[in-house]
């Protein structure tokens, strides 16, 4: 009985709907939580992310990703603890970061001098000039429109 009830822990583990991408390795979709997919690496993910939470530690959380920002115009974006890409002095118009998989990032856009904000293009929507961005992905994209 005492195995039994060891087993269920276990098998609800995998259900656990706050549960993070690539940290409960699967073999197939129904061990994984609402809205996750198991992934051709073994981890559950999201739809988004399945199959690419392998990396140097198994896939765990832990891992890294790459957020790239793109600047189109006269302004920069701020990703809070992380750092500024500047559209004037960006290589190409942007700017490439090693983050945590699954951290949670705070993006700013800024204009510059008479200019104003127009849009997020990638990564992000809408024309706040503010943007909360969990990337799970190998490769993030955020685009930011000036005008």
């Amino acid at each position: 009985m005492r195995a039994l009830a060891l087993l269920s822990f276990v098998l609800a583990g995998c259900y656990d709907p706050e549960a993070l991408d690539c940290t409960v390795s699967c073999s197939a979709a129904n061990e994984c939580a609402d809205g996750q997919v198991c992934g051709s690496d073994g981890f559950c993910a999201s739809p988004s992310a399945a199959g690419h939470c392998g990396g140097p530690d198994g896939g765990t959380a832990s891992s890294l990703v790459s957020v790239h920002v793109t600047i189109d115009g006269p302004g920069k974006v701020s990703i809070d603890g992380i750092g500024v890409c500047d559209g004037d002095t960006a290589e190409h118009g942007g700017c490439t970061w090693s983050v945590q998989r699954a951290m949670a990032l705070s993006l700013k856009a800024d204009p510059k001098h008479d200019h104003e904000f127009d849009a997020w293009t990638a990564g992000c929507s809408g024309d706040n000039a503010t943007c909360a961005l969990t990337p799970v992905t190998t490769l993030t994209q955020v685009g930011a429109k000036f005008q």
